[in-house]
């Protein structure tokens, strides 16, 4: 109606309206400069519009056609909070001639809807009386505030003729004249006289917003002393109490006033949700008694969202809760304790930290000659665990590609080579080694109990080049644990020489001492530039940081109005849950990586020498020690101390704000935040962080290798330390030739021990290559294992994308709405019962559960109210050709002209046009003649258009006869009456169907529904049914981006794996036909190709079917098919 009535405007002319007694309409076609300017008000609403510029975001059009429609009575009666709308409701709408109509949303300027408020739910006739006697009272009025969308507006009134009044209003707290946020003093408030002549009462009105108070509100009103108070009270028609009873009242000591409180509010109606929101709407302060101002940024119901504001403290009240803090003291108590703990691992770390840098000192090794001036640095990491240290003398090899070093031996002491410790050395050789390819190293098994030993690894750095490289070793050295040997070579760390599962364990091992924050705390080397108390307390940050963090957003949750569920595969989640994950992690993460990375970064503070006797080759090998400090750290040693401001003012601010927090919660949220918080922080030490720590090590290994071998050469020690003498420096000549021989004979039974325990060359070599072979074999199993379980996973995620858990609840549902009295469905008058008292009931609902009528829009919703209809219902028959039956020739007598119905497929169906009650035509009355369509013609689907009926005893063609079921409920009743008194199931019906399709917003599911009943030839019936519940909008809102993007991603994946095995055939020949796994890579690869075939065809039948409901979507009464899109749905998934 309308779109009729917008065709007869006239730009700038009047409006045309037209008046009901349940709801009116006005259209108005205006100039798109003037709308700023136009007041639209004749329909019981006044809207004020900002400029079209600014409401169509910088265009501004020619003309645009205003459309609004006024309610009554609230048509949206079933939403879950329709009972705070009290006035009329208002759609308005804004056509653009020169752009096509789109959602306004988000404007610059706010749209004001001024309507008429509904007196009756305010606290008017609320008469107070005071007593004048007491000079300068004040009577204080309380109400609650308990939404932040809502807002009130206060009036008082005086109700005698000379009464002087002061108004008081003040949110948390009493209102005075001391204390107030809004001060109203009056003077001489006499009522003046009305245009009847007699006087009017004096009045004031404020306005309060709930986005600004909630909780308690106080309004105070003080009254100062007057005379004359009652003087004609009864000609100023003001005296509100009974004049018979004055037992204990001075009228001249009693003055009234009245007050007024009502609470407004504005909502618009989301037709995704079903519900009265506030999104985008507030109350403006320019609101009255009489009258609500909503200020509004949209004119579009906005979709479901899962982005909420975090949790609020109000600061003006909180503070004043401390004085109940002995009933909320358990997250103090938690804060409290946590820094206490704190300075206690303080105390003891920093000790530790102390007692780890007098250890760590450079060892001279005792057999460098001073005439050698080529340095190497030794770091040796000794494994964690009991018994891993030893006490006995270790040797080792190193070779170059330019020579080696011969055996050197370490210089081994009480604090030497301890459990879980680190040794540096000072390796002097005549010149450089060249590249470095392996380190051997043994030890003469002479420790006594402590003689075992197990070796981490050893990273020997070049002091005068910088080169870096890493033995990694994780073995032990013994003869009683292990593989039983006291001599392992150790081939230099590079990307093709180590197997990932190797790199795997060892970064793992490596990441667990030096990346967890709390372990690390424990087990990081000694003397690490990144100390102990610094980790200790990055923790701390990190725990006070994550509690404000979780109180920020903690139960925020329940501010979303839909919640958005996104499945993958085995995994699923809500947004609102990652949304608060992000920002979660955007509190915690960012200050504290920071921290981290300045610790990290620093520079280390120079060290003083102190009583250190100093060889020549000394000097020199502390001046490249100092010049071969880690690149890593380039930042001044003074941002140490902003690193340490930063924490303290972080951890004081964020505990602070928690406490605050369960101030403003209060004790029973408080608690179960705190018992929240304690849980996932246990989860994150001991789940999450191990679990992450993993997932990088194996990602890094095996598809890395490169920056896992990299990451395998850091030395996490300090750079900047001492370098410890070993030789003799007392003694002269016949020390240093002591000392000669010392080392000689040492030498000497370390190569005993080598030579007596090393096997052979050969044997070695070839054990060697053979661990080599299978290394690489063992490398390749695992990444295609890991490589095929990730593929296996991806698959799943996408392949149940289009799936969701609701969909097996729309099943049930949607099958128990037809359900009854269906499967006991044995005769014909059986089935019309059904379809009369089952079927059309939950087709058409024609009004609410308590009575009330439905609107036309809802009408076109099923029984559940949530399930809309596509199109309409049919009845569709398929009959089979009457013939004569095959007696034998001896009993033809007996039954001569008797016709049967058998058959029942594709090959006995009939596909004759009838006349009303199945009579053939006549020559004369051909088929051509009856063009319209009938339930007693036969009707052949569209090409492609529908499937064969499947039903429980045979399979059927999809023509048939059919019966459109009507749009309505009468119509509906109709059909069936009519076409159960014209017989149109007889004794030839093979099998009847009604078809249906709905689709369910809430979830965006489509659901085509068929329940046949197949009529057997030897009697009775057999019910079949049917629902199928499938998507044909795939990729819709954030949780469909993220599905497309995992589609990408699988087609990306499969490329890669596509692209490679073309490659091995190329490089393998004939030989790639020989392995049996190649050929399930071929199966994998064509059947990948086969899905990729069935998505196309999918998503093309998808989109002509949604073309289709485009098309047809208000022919109420068409039926509209969509078994291919169903059918091609079902089959990609």
């Amino acid at each position: 109606m309308a779109d009729r009535l917008r065709r007869e405007l006239i730009p700038g002319g009047p409006a045309i309206r037209i008046d009901s007694d349940s709801l009116c309409l006005q259209v108005q076609k205006i100039h798109g400069k003037d709308l700023a300017d136009d007041r639209l008000n004749d329909t019981g609403v006044n809207i004020a519009f900002p400029s079209a510029e600014k409401l169509f975001k910088g265009f501004e059009p020619r003309y645009i056609d205003v459309k609004v429609i006024c309610y009554h009575d609230n048509p949206f009666t079933w939403g879950n909070n329709s009972n705070i709308i009290n006035s009329g409701v208002y759609d308005i709408s804004l056509i653009p001639s020169t752009m096509p109509p789109g959602e306004i949303r988000d404007t610059e300027e706010d749209i004001l809807i001024t309507i008429a408020t509904n007196g009756n739910y305010s606290s008017s006739g609320l008469v107070h009386e005071v007593d004048s006697t007491g000079n300068g009272s004040v009577v204080h009025h309380v109400f609650n505030i308990s939404d932040v969308d809502d807002a009130f507006v206060v009036q008082v009134t005086a109700l005698n003729r000379s009464s002087r009044i002061s108004v008081f209003g003040k949110g948390g707290g009493l209102a005075h004249s001391k204390n107030c946020e809004v001060c109203l003093t009056w003077q001489d408030w006499k009522p003046t006289a009305s245009h009847h002549g007699a006087p009017e009462s004096r009045s004031v009105m404020f306005f309060v917003s709930g986005k600004n108070h909630t909780g308690k509100y106080s309004v105070g009103v003080e009254v100062a002393g007057v005379d004359d108070v009652y003087q004609d009270a009864v000609d100023d028609g003001v005296l509100l109490v009974d004049p018979a009873d004055q037992s204990g009242l001075s009228l001249n000591g009693t003055q009234f006033y009245s007050l007024k409180v009502l609470r407004l509010s504005c909502r618009y109606w989301a037709e995704d949700t079903g519900s009265w929101l506030s999104n985008g709407c507030r109350v403006h302060p320019s609101s009255t008694i009489t009258e609500t101002v909503c200020a509004c940024n949209h004119m579009t119901a906005f979709g479901a969202g899962f982005v909420t504001a975090p949790n609020t403290i109000d600061l003006a009240t909180v503070f004043d809760k401390f004085a109940d803090i002995g009933n909320n003291a358990g997250v103090l108590a938690t804060v409290l304790t946590t820094l206490a703990l704190y300075f206690v691992g303080f105390m003891v770390l920093r000790k530790v930290d102390k007692a780890g840098m007098k250890k760590l000192i450079v060892h001279s090794l005792p057999d460098n000659r001073s005439t050698d001036t080529y340095y190497y640095k030794l770091t040796v990491y000794t494994s964690y665990g009991r018994g891993s240290g030893t006490k006995s003398n270790v040797a080792f090899s190193l070779f170059g590609d330019s020579g080696s070093t011969g055996v050197r031996v370490f210089k081994q002491g009480p604090e030497t080579f301890q459990a879980g410790g680190v040794d540096i050395f000072l390796l002097a050789v005549e010149e450089s080694l060249g590249d470095l390819h392996r380190l051997q190293i043994w030890h003469d098994n002479q420790g006594g109990d402590g003689r075992a030993w197990k070796l981490d690894k050893v990273i020997v750095r070049d002091l005068q080049s910088g080169e870096t490289n890493s033995f990694l070793c994780n073995h032990w050295l013994s003869l009683d644990r292990g593989d039983g040997r006291i001599n392992r070579i150790l081939p230099a760390s590079t990307e093709h020489d180590m197997s990932s599962l190797h790199l795997f364990t060892t970064k793992a091992a490596g990441d667990f001492r030096n990346e967890h924050i709390w372990l690390s705390t424990l087990f990081c080397p000694s003397g690490s530039h990144f100390s102990k108390v610094q980790r200790l307390s990055c923790g701390l940050c990190i725990i006070y940081t994550t509690m404000i963090a979780n109180a920020m957003w903690y139960k925020t949750e329940d501010n979303v109005e839909q919640t958005t569920v996104v499945n993958l595969g085995i995994v699923s989640f809500t947004l609102h849950e990652l949304y608060v994950s992000t920002m979660t992690s955007l509190c915690v993460l960012p200050v504290n990586v920071l921290l981290i990375q300045l610790f990290n970064r620093c520079k280390e503070k120079k060290q003083t020498d102190k009583n250190s006797v100093y060889v020549a080759e000394k000097g020199d090998a502390k001046s490249l020690l100092s010049k071969t400090r880690s690149s890593s750290q380039f930042l001044p040693h003074g941002f140490v101390y902003v690193a340490w401001s930063v924490l303290v003012l972080v951890c004081c601010v964020s505990a602070f704000f928690t406490i605050l927090y369960s101030l403003e919660w209060g004790p029973e949220k408080a608690n179960a935040w705190l018992k929240t918080f304690l849980m996932s922080f246990v989860q994150d030490v001991f789940v999450v962080e191990p679990v992450k720590i993993l997932a990088v090590s194996a990602v890094v290994s095996f598809i890395c290798k490169k920056a896992a071998v990299v990451s395998t050469r850091d030395d996490h020690v300090r750079q900047n330390i001492d370098v410890e003498d070993s030789s003799p420096s007392e003694g002269g000549l016949f020390a240093w030739i002591s000392h000669r021989a010392t080392m000689r004979v040492a030498k000497k039974q370390l190569h005993m021990a080598l030579s007596k325990h090393h096997k052979s060359d050969a044997e070695s070599q070839k054990e060697r290559k053979k661990k080599e072979e299978t290394r690489k074999q063992t490398d390749s199993v695992i990444q295609e294992v890991v490589g095929f379980f990730l593929i296996v996973m991806l698959l799943l995620v996408v392949a149940n994308g289009g799936t969701n858990v609701y969909s097996h609840h729309a099943y049930n549902t949607l099958g128990g709405i037809f359900q009854t009295d269906f499967d006991q469905i044995q005769t014909v008058d059986d089935y019309w019962s059904w379809a009369r008292d089952v079927l059309v009931p939950g087709l058409f609902q024609e009004q609410h559960y308590n009575g009330d009528k439905l609107g036309w829009r809802r009408k076109r919703f099923i029984s559940d109210a949530v399930s809309y209809r596509i199109g309409a219902a049919r009845f569709k028959q398929i009959r089979v050709k009457s013939r004569s039956c095959g007696f034998h020739q001896r009993y033809t007598s007996l039954f001569l002209n008797q016709e049967c119905n058998s058959g029942n497929s594709f090959s006995g169906g009939e596909k004759r046009d009838f006349l009303p009650g199945w009579r053939l035509l006549s020559s004369s009355n051909s088929s051509e003649d009856f063009h319209e369509q009938s339930p007693w013609t036969y009707q052949i689907p569209d090409s492609g258009g529908e499937l064969p009926v499947m039903a429980d005893i045979a399979t059927y063609g999809s023509g048939g006869y059919v019966a459109g079921v009507g749009g309505n409920k009468d119509a509906a009743l109709a059909v069936i009456a009519d076409l159960k008194e014209a017989d149109w199931i007889d004794r030839y019906t093979r099998a009847v169907v009604v078809e249906f399709t709905v689709y369910n917003a809430n979830i965006n599911f489509f659901s085509t529904m068929s329940y046949t009943v197949e009529f057997l030839n030897m009697g009775g019936a057999v019910p079949y049914r049917s629902i199928r519940t499938y998507r044909l909008h795939r990729f819709v809102g954030p949780a469909g981006y993220i599905i497309l993007a995992l589609h990408i991603l699988y087609v990306a994946c499969f490329l890669y794996t596509l692209y490679r095995e073309v490659k091995l055939m190329k490089e393998q020949g004939k030989r790639y036909c020989q392995q049996p796994w190649n050929f399930l890579e071929i199966v994998n690869i064509l059947v990948s190709f086969s899905a990729f075939a069935v998505f196309a065809v999918d998503y093309i039948t998808s989109r002509r079917t949604l073309n289709k409901l485009l098309l047809h979507h208000h022919e109420s009464s068409k039926f509209i098919s969509s078994d291919i899109a169903s059918f091609w749905n079902q089959v990609f998934v």
